[in-house]
């Protein structure tokens, strides 16, 4: 919460963001926490119970296309009613699972579609192909990793320098090259659950500690809560930290 003359209030840190609906399969969303009077959760659960639950798990394909056609209705009917379009990509998805090679894949599905930029998107990340996909709060790991804060450097090129988009992009290149932190690679699933829990973590703790940069003061905390980890293997999906609720004493969560 912030006192003054403007006065943010965060509505809860205990949203639900991680699902396993199927054996095998993992989402995660990011972006509106509701649609129209529903939380995400809710909907998820809404859509799961809406699917004949299939004899084989499905790929990430046919399951990012069927969050594709679920979702995009629920925001187009909340939208009528509200009187009011969405923007493009204020909700996205990341689905993780194993096709039918065997082979784990990450599909992200964002909504509304926009006219130039599918709803869809394969990044190319699997196990044949290990990596790692930031999405919500990411101005803290990209500002460490990039050496610099990508969108207010652009806005500053761009808006005081005049600079036109080919020499902004001519001199990210440059500074990405002598700035960008090289990281190792990540191999197995202890490593990837650590450095997933040092992301999360830095950026709840950065939200908590500090507040915005000099020049644009007063930055709302997005992050907050409890982390919640999900293990997706081609034949289960493991919690490693579930999300869970506890009977709250005074703002202490009793037995935590």
């Amino acid at each position: 919460m912030r006192g003054g003359p403007l006065r943010y209030r965060v509505g809860t840190d205990y949203a639900q963001k991680l699902f396993s609906p199927y054996d095998g399969v993992g989402i995660a969303h990011y972006g509106t926490a509701t649609i129209g009077d529903q939380t995400i959760l809710g909907l998820v659960e809404e859509f799961v119970a809406k699917q004949l639950r299939p004899a084989a798990r499905p790929s990430p394909q046919d399951l990012g296309s069927l969050i594709e056609e679920f979702f995009t209705q629920k925001i187009e009917s909340a939208s009528a009613r509200a009187d009011r379009q969405p923007r493009p990509g204020i909700l996205g998805f990341l689905v993780a699972g194993y096709d039918a090679k065997g082979i784990g894949r990450v599909l992200e599905v964002l909504l509304p579609r926009s006219a130039s930029r599918p709803a869809e998107l394969d990044h190319g990340i699997s196990t044949l192909k290990p990596g790692a996909i930031f999405r919500g709060q990411t101005r803290y790991i990209r500002r460490m990793l990039d050496g610099w804060d990508r969108e207010i450097a652009n806005e500053k090129l761009t808006r005081w320098l005049g600079l036109s988009e080919r020499e902004v992009s001519s001199f990210q290149g440059y500074f990405e090259e002598s700035a960008s932190m090289r990281m190792q690679r990540i191999i197995t699933l202890q490593d990837a659950l650590d450095y997933a829990s040092f992301v999360v973590r830095m950026a709840i703790d950065m939200d908590r500690f500090t507040d915005g940069v000099v020049n644009q003061q007063g930055a709302m905390p997005v992050c907050g809560g409890r982390v919640q980890a999900l293990m997706v293997r081609r034949d289960v999906a493991q919690w490693v930290v579930q999300h869970t609720v506890k009977m709250m004493s005074g703002g202490i969560g009793e037995g935590v």
